[in-house]
């Protein structure tokens, strides 16, 4: 389902806990047609950590009832970085997806744009990240 990437990312997440289990179990003839090949793997988790940044930015809005300008603008500044390394990621990822990204990269502009000028000046006078931005 498009719309529930979060639960995608805890099945790839919970299938990648069981990788070993799942690889000595593809050894056997009768369940090695079934086991996922190393280039599958890798698929994975190239996509497990393109979801991460997302369930992790997801989670930190949803927990928190008043997110703080600072806090806002950091995790969408990872998002950010997440999309341009989705379009510069592993050939097999792009042309799969190439579709997918380029209308994320459109979307995150689109509002990245409207964003407040306030919010970026209180995370730049956050003492806590004055250096780093």
């Amino acid at each position: 389902m498009s719309v529930r990437w979060n639960s995608t990312y805890r099945l790839i997440d919970r299938v990648l806990y069981y990788k070993e289990f799942i690889y000595f179990g593809g050894r056997y003839f009768g369940v090695k047609s079934l086991a996922p090949q190393v280039d599958d793997w890798d698929k994975l988790v190239y996509v497990h950590k393109v979801l991460k940044v997302l369930y992790d930015v997801t989670n930190l809005f949803s927990d928190s009832k008043y997110p703080t300008s600072n806090s806002y603008v950091l995790e969408v500044r990872m998002i950010q970085c997440s999309l341009m390394d989705m379009s510069k990621g592993p050939s097999f990822f792009f042309l799969v997806f190439s579709n997918m990204v380029h209308d994320m990269q459109a979307k995150f502009d689109k509002y990245w744009s409207e964003c407040n000028l306030a919010l970026s000046c209180a995370t730049i006078l956050d003492p806590r990240y004055k250096v780093t931005f």
